[in-house]
Formats: structure tokens, sequence, C-alpha cells
């Protein structure tokens, strides 16, 4: 690899420009993924409310929010190659941002995971309470069901 002092003009932009766009590429990610984590944590309170209609709400933009990081995680593996191919022995910015962003995806998975237990056990009671009811026509017969007696001649009189 070559030195600093070895470097054109043109090399120099190139690894900048990299560099550049990489910083953007993190930043929009963990941008994303703090965006997650507001979804996931107000839809913690719509389930300890239950509010069903929040709680579908906060699963779609969780859908649209885990698309998008996908999306942006397409593009910075291939950055991260460039960035590390072009600067071998940097350790500045771009690794404080990728170990930030290591950090909110841990986050995001804690948050997801106590998310998914408070759901499991409201699930549980729901069942139980659907469990309790006792519905009143238990054992009856319905006048819909089938009898055994099927009429087979029709007395007609004018």
């Amino acid at each position: 690899m070559k030195t600093t002092e070895d470097l054109s003009n043109d090399e120099i932009k190139k690894r900048v420009a990299i560099l550049k766009r990489f910083k953007v590429l993190l930043n929009r990610q963990r941008e994303k993924f703090r965006e997650y984590l507001d979804v996931l944590q107000a839809q913690e309170i719509s389930i300890e409310n239950e509010n069903i209609d929040a709680i579908l709400e906060h699963t779609e933009l969780e859908k649209n929010i885990i698309s998008e990081i996908y999306t942006i995680q397409k593009v910075i593996d291939p950055m991260e190659e460039m960035y590390k191919y072009t600067n071998p022995n940097d350790n500045g910015q771009a690794i404080e941002l990728k170990t930030d962003l290591k950090k909110l995806q841990t986050m995001v998975l804690e948050q997801n995971e106590k998310n998914r237990k408070k759901l499991k056990t409201h699930m549980v009671g729901l069942r139980k309470q659907i469990d309790a009811l006792k519905t009143p026509y238990k054992g009856k017969t319905s006048v819909f069901a089938e009898s055994n007696e099927t009429a087979s001649m029709i007395d007609i009189q004018v």
C-alpha cells in the first residue's frame, strides 16, 4: 500500500469520497435503528395498554423500517470493503460509527425480545379468558341441527 506522500491527488479525492459516502450510509443506518427503537418502545406501551390498533400500526412501521435497514445494509457492505481496501490502517470515525451502530442494534434486539415476551404473556392471558367463557348453549342441540327424522310423504289437500 502506498504511503500518504506517494498518493496522487485523484487517489486522495477517491479515498475522501469513499470515506464520506461510508459515513453518510452509517449515519443513515444509525438513524433508521434509532427510529426502529422508538417504534419498538411505543409498541411496548401499546402492548401494555392493550391497544390492538396501535400495535398493528407499529408492526407495519416496523416492517417498513426493517426493509429500509436491509436496503441500506446492501449498500454499506460493498462500501465498507472499498473503505477497508483504500484505508487499511484507519481506525477513525468510521469505526466509531460502526461501534455505535452495533450498540443500537443490540438495544433494538433487546427491546424486540422484551415486546415479544409481553405479547406472548398477553396472548396466554387472552386464551385463558376465552377458555373461561361459558357458552349458554354448550351441550344443547341447535334447532338447525340435522335430525334423523326426515319426512318421506307430503299430504297436500286443496
